[in-house]
C-alpha cells in the first residue's frame, strides 16, 4: 500500500556507461554497494500506473514499488536476503526488522544505508501509526533527511528532503558487513544500435553483453529527456553472455514521436560487476512540408525537436496542424527553461494530477507567475490556447518587458490582458500577426506556431517573418492568458 507524498526534488542524472565506483572498488562494503545501486537508477520514472522494471522483477507489475526497488538495489548490490528482504509492502519490511532486533526510533540519526519508513498523513489529517512509504538514507542532519527513493510524487526514483517530524515512524538499520572484490567485468560489444536520426522506420539492435561469470539481469529501454520510456524489456540471461537481438520485439522505435531519445541497457552479473550504457539518437518528424505549406514553420519546428522542447505525438508525427492545450504550452516553456523543479512537489490544481507529464511545468509556471489557472483550483489542461494567450505567457516567462513601439493592430485594444505582450512580440520580431494590421488574438494557435514563436523569442540568431495566418472566428476573451494542457497520447 502507498499513499502519494510530497516531491521536491527530480535527478534527472543518468549515467552513461559507468559502473558504480562501490561496485569497482575491491574491498568495499555491502552498504556502500547498495548506495551505489541504488544512485545508479536516479532519474527512472514508472510508466503508467506503476509500471516499473522492480515490480516485473518482483512479480508484482503495476503495483506500488517503493519497497520493491529497495529489495531490487539489495539484491543487485550483492546485499544477501538475510540483511534485507524481499519485500514489497512497507508493513512486512517493518515487521521483519522488528523481529529481528533492527527497528529504531525516530529519535534515531540515521546514517548511509538505512531504511526510513514514512507514516503518511491519512485523509482525516491523522497518522495511522503505520507505514506507507519507505526511502533510503543518504545522510541526515539535525532537521532533515536526505533520501534516494522511488514511487513518491513523481513516480520515479529520485531525491528527497524529508523533515525529522512526526511523519517518520521509524528507521530499519540493516547489517550490511563486506563484499568481496568483484572479479572481471562486463561490457557491452559488437553494438548496433540506433544514432543519429530516425524517420519513423523500426530498428532491430544486437551485440553482445559479455561478463566472465553469468548475467543475471539484462535490461533495456527507450527513453527521452524528461525520464519517460516508451518500451522496455528484461530478461535473466543466466550465462556469460547475453544476445541484445534477442531484445528485438519488446523494444518499438517506429512507434516513437520525433524528439531526442536514448536508448539504456543495464546489466548486473552474479560477481555484482553492474553496467549501464545510454546510446542517444533523434527522431525526426515526417509530417512537415519544409517547402510546402509548413515552409514558415519548419526551422521553428525542428529548432523544438532538436532542443527536446517537443517530443512529438507518435510514429514521427509532429502534427504542426493541431491546435494546443494549455498543458502542451506549459510544458514547452518550462523545457525550454531547463525542465526546472518546482518549488512544491504537489500541484495546486484538482484538475492536474501529480503523476501527468505536465505536473512540474505547470506548478513550475504557477511559481513563476506564468499563469494562474482558469478558476479557483482548475487549470483546464485540455482547453485550447489563443494566440494572445500564449504571446502573453512567453512574455511573462521572458520578464514582461516593456514594449517601446506604438500599437501597430487594429484588433488589439489597450487596457487588454495581451495588449502588452503583443506589442512586445511584434517589437522583437517573435511575430508581425496575420495580416497587415491584424493580430487575430482569439484564433487558437497551432502547434507549428508555438515551436515557431518560442523559437523566435528564445534563439536570437534569427528571426524569420512570420507566415500570414488565417482569421478565426473571434471568442470572447479570458480573464488570463490560458496555457495548455495535453492529452496523454503526447508529452508535448
Amino acid at each position: 500500500m502507498r499513499k502519494r507524498v510530497m516531491s521536491l526534488v527530480l535527478a534527472a542524472v543518468m549515467l552513461l556507461g559507468l559502473a558504480p565506483a562501490a561496485l569497482a572498488d575491491s574491498g568495499r562494503s555491502r552498504r556502500e554497494s547498495f548506495m551505489s545501486v541504488a544512485e545508479s537508477q536516479l532519474g527512472y520514472r514508472e510508466k503508467f500506473q506503476n509500471g516499473t522494471k522492480y515490480g516485473s522483477w518482483y512479480g508484482l507489475p503495476g503495483q506500488p514499488w517503493c519497497a520493491m526497488f529497495v529489495s531490487w538495489c539489495a539484491r543487485y548490490s550483492g546485499v544477501p536476503e538475510s540483511v534485507i528482504p524481499n519485500f514489497s509492502g512497507c508493513f512486512g519490511g517493518v515487521k521483519w526488522f522488528k523481529e529481528r532486533g533492527l527497528w529504531r526510533t525516530k529519535e534515531y540519526t540515521p546514517q548511509a544505508g538505512d531504511l526510513l519508513f514514512i507514516d503518511a498523513l491519512e485523509d482525516n489529517g491523522k497518522r495511522d501509526g503505520l507505514a506507507e512509504h519507505v526511502a533510503i538514507v543518504e545522510r541526515a542532519s539535525d532537521t532533515t533527511i536526505y533520501t534516494i527513493e522511488g514511487n513518491s510524487i513523481n513516480d520515479m526514483v529520485e531525491r528527497r528532503e524529508r523533515p525529522r517530524d512526526d511523519s517518520v515512524l521509524g528507521y530499519a538499520t540493516p547489517q550490511y558487513g563486506t563484499i568481496g572484490s568483484p572479479s572481471g567485468t562486463i561490457s557491452v560489444s559488437g553494438a548496433v544500435v540506433p544514432s543519429g536520426t530516425l524517420g519513423g522506420e523500426d530498428f532491430s539492435i544486437s551485440g553482445t553483453v559479455r561478463s566472465g561469470s553469468t548475467i543475471t539481469w539484462l535490461y533495456a529501454d527507450i527513453r527521452n529527456l524528461d525520464g519517460d520510456y516508451f518500451s522496455c524489456v528484461q530478461t535473466s540471461p543466466k550465462s556469460k553472455t547475453a544476445d541484445l537481438y534477442a531484445l528485438n520485439g519488446k523494444l518499438s522505435f517506429s512507434a516513437l514521436g520525433p524528439g531526442s531519445y536514448e536508448l539504456f541497457i543495464e546489466a548486473v552479473d552474479e560477481n555484482y560487476n553492474y553496467m549501464q550504457k545510454s546510446y542517444p539518437f533523434k527522431v525526426s518528424a515526417t509530417d512537415i512540408c519544409p517547402d510546402g505549406r509548413h515552409a514558415d514553420y519548419a526551422e521553428g519546428i525542428q529548432w523544438v525537436i532538436d532542443e527536446g522542447i517537443s517530443n512529438g505525438t507518435s510514429a514521427a508525427k509532429f502534427l504542426p496542424d493541431e491546435q494546443c492545450t494549455r498543458a502542451q504550452v506549459v510544458t514547452f516553456i518550462w523545457r525550454a527553461a531547463g525542465r526546472p523543479a518546482p518549488k512544491s512537489g504537489t500541484c495546486t490544481f484538482y484538475d492536474v494530477s501529480d503523476g501527468s507529464y505536465c505536473a512540474k511545468a505547470v506548478q513550475w509556471a504557477v511559481e513563476q507567475g506564468i499563469t494562474k489557472g482558469v478558476s479557483a483550483g482548475y487549470f483546464d489542461p485540455y482547453g485550447k490556447v489563443t494566440r494572445a494567450q500564449f504571446v502573453t505567457l512567453l512574455w511573462r516567462y521572458l520578464g514582461q518587458a516593456e514594449p517601446g513601439i506604438e500599437n501597430p493592430f487594429a484588433d488589439i485594444y489597450a487596457g487588454t490582458f495581451c495588449y502588452r505582450s503583443v506589442l512586445w512580440a511584434y517589437e522583437n520580431g517573435v511575430t508581425t500577426g496575420t495580416g497587415e494590421y491584424t493580430f487575430s488574438p482569439n484564433s487558437v494557435v497551432s502547434r507549428a506556431q508555438v515551436a515557431t514563436f518560442l523559437y523566435r523569442a528564445l534563439d536570437q540568431a534569427e528571426k524569420p517573418v512570420d507566415p500570414v495566418e488565417p482569421v478565426e472566428p473571434v471568442e470572447p476573451e479570458p480573464t488570463e492568458p490560458v496555457e495548455p494542457t495535453e492529452p496523454p497520447a503526447e508529452a508535448a
